[in-house]
């Protein structure tokens, strides 16, 4: 978060990603999932979409909000034109309740306002036309958009965290740098590399998460490459190979071991300020099972004022 604040970067919403990227984070830190009881607070009376007439349950039809429960997790349904014998409740999830714009995904003949015929002209036209609001797509769960593309609602600049799939094991600081709205799909880039790491995944893909995510889960997040030393924890690792009668020392972790940095890193430890720092051995791990030999050493890093 001290990242985001130093240089006025923008985190993406918890509220964009669905309930498996945001797994093991706590319920306020997670924002509101789609289709879950904390969703509900965000309609409002008025706001339309489209709802399966309970009478006649081939109709899907044009429909109002006319009123809210939160605390029940129910909404009462009102049929535009028609009147109010024909309204019911149901509970939120219902999946009789679609977003505006599901009859037309899914090849369905839509209903519209009773009277209004010919003149109804579309959703579009409909709601401009008289100043309506329809219900947030990202409130509505994945069963009641089903058949719908999905929508991308990230904006270039917004930070996450994601997985580099060159190397699972590792979460980073990253930025979506691209948003193709019709395929629901976002370009990932990792915060202070170049272009040539950059992926592009659904925007339901469980290797991109919300800010926070690492720490709730217990998860090092690898940081921006040229902001290590500002985010560096008091433990890292300092991997040592011996490569040919020569010692090569990369900070594992804090560093990023993997194939960006192993000799890129090596140029930023020449230059950084050791006698600032003070190193204490805490554990030594002795590995014969790959070539060449690896000794992992835990260290403890702490400034020497």
């Amino acid at each position: 978060m001290d990242y985001l604040k130093a240089n006025g970067l923008v985190a993406a919403s918890p509220d964009l990603f669905v309930a498996a990227q945001k797994k093991g984070m706590s319920s306020v830190d997670a924002g509101s999932s789609s289709g879950s009881s904390g969703a509900i607070g965000r309609i409002q009376v008025g706001m339309r979409l489209e709802a399966v007439d309970i009478r006649h349950p081939t109709l899907i039809c044009c429909a109002t909000v006319t009123s809210v429960q939160p605390s029940a997790g129910r909404v009462e349904v009102h049929f535009d034109g028609w009147g109010p014998e024909y309204d019911y409740w149901c509970q939120w999830s219902d999946e009789g309740l679609h977003p505006v714009g599901w009859c037309a995904a899914n090849g369905r003949a839509l209903q519209p306002p009773h009277g209004a015929g010919p003149s109804f002209g579309g959703w579009e036209t409909y709601l401009a036309s008289n100043g309506y609001s329809a219900v947030p797509r990202n409130v509505f769960s994945a069963a009641q958009c089903s058949g719908m593309p999905a929508v991308a609602t990230f904006e270039v600049g917004m930070r996450l965290e994601a997985v580099d799939r060159k190397n699972p094991s590792m979460v980073c600081a990253a930025s979506v740098v691209g948003v193709d709205t019709g395929a629901g799909r976002v370009e990932i880039h990792f915060d202070g590399w170049n272009d040539h790491y950059n992926y592009w995944c659904s925007i339901d893909d469980d290797d991109i998460h919300p800010v926070g995510w690492c720490s709730h889960v217990g998860r090092n997040m690898i940081p921006p490459n040229g902001n290590r030393l500002a985010c560096m924890p008091e433990y890292m690792c300092l991997l040592c190979i011996h490569l040919s009668g020569h010692l090569l020392v990369c900070l594992a972790g804090w560093l990023s071991l993997c194939r960006r940095c192993a000799f890129l890193e090596l140029v930023s430890l020449r230059k950084m300020p050791f006698r600032d720092f003070r190193f204490v051995l805490r554990s030594v791990n002795l590995s014969l099972s790959a070539s060449p030999i690896r000794l992992m050493l835990t260290m403890k890093v702490t400034r020497s004022d």
